[in-house]
């Protein structure tokens, strides 16, 4: 039910780290912190709901993609705002759930708040760490991992943990900044390109599954168990 929340109170902001700062097409807005790079301003959070992200990065098309449909449990980590959380809960329906996972309580405040707005009923927070997810082992059909993943203290752990919530027979979504000069996103020193990120499944133990969706601005991966 909307509204709900599960707390695990080790703390990490999939929202810090390595985009760029505030352009004028939409792109979130980064303070320089001591530790990453960069660091998300939460009161810039109007930026990751722009008209423009939403056209660059189309949340309902990628989702798509990947497969999500009517009835299935979605997991979203890194959920922040819900960009994909509520175009996820659409595509499901009445008939199944979408989890919105993140560590930031405010983000998923707002997430609630548009969920509740847009009369979404089957979104439920939950406030976790990076790779220590409080849910159940086999809770999703598919976990979606958008933009989010080349901030991780630990990708293969991170991947490790998105295989422990499938189902059998469900798949991970990753959604990524491809590895091109002059493509929006964070710089390229730190984006995790789809070589890399084979790399990063292979030592998670995980399958890929061929995709043909693409786009100039971003790249999909799935992946089974």
């Amino acid at each position: 039910m909307t509204g709900q929340q599960h707390d695990n109170h080790t703390a990490y902001d999939p929202h810090q780290g390595h985009r760029d700062n505030a352009d004028n097409h939409g792109q979130p807005n980064y303070i320089v912190d001591s530790h990453r790079t960069h660091h998300f301003d939460p009161a810039r959070v109007d930026r990751l709901l722009s008209e423009d992200r939403h056209h660059m990065l189309p949340p309902e098309a990628i989702l798509k993609a990947g497969g999500v449909s009517a009835g299935q449990v979605v997991v979203d980590l890194g959920a922040g705002p819900g960009f994909f959380t509520l175009p996820a809960a659409r595509l499901v329906g009445t008939g199944g759930r979408v989890y919105a996972v993140d560590v930031s309580p405010p983000m998923l405040d707002v997430c609630r708040r548009r969920a509740a707005g847009a009369g979404l009923t089957t979104i439920e927070t939950v406030h976790s760490a990076e790779a220590s997810v409080p849910l159940p082992d086999a809770t999703a059909d598919r976990v979606m991992i958008a933009f989010v993943l080349h901030e991780a203290d630990d990708v293969a752990a991170l991947l490790r943990e998105a295989a422990r919530l499938l189902r059998h027979g469900g798949e991970i979504l990753v959604a990524e900044w491809p590895k091109a000069e002059g493509t929006p996103g964070p710089p390229q020193g730190h984006r995790i390109g789809e070589a890399d990120l084979a790399v990063f499944a292979t030592q998670a133990g995980l399958q890929p599954i061929p995709t043909d969706h693409h786009s100039e601005n971003y790249y999909l991966a799935r992946f089974s168990r």
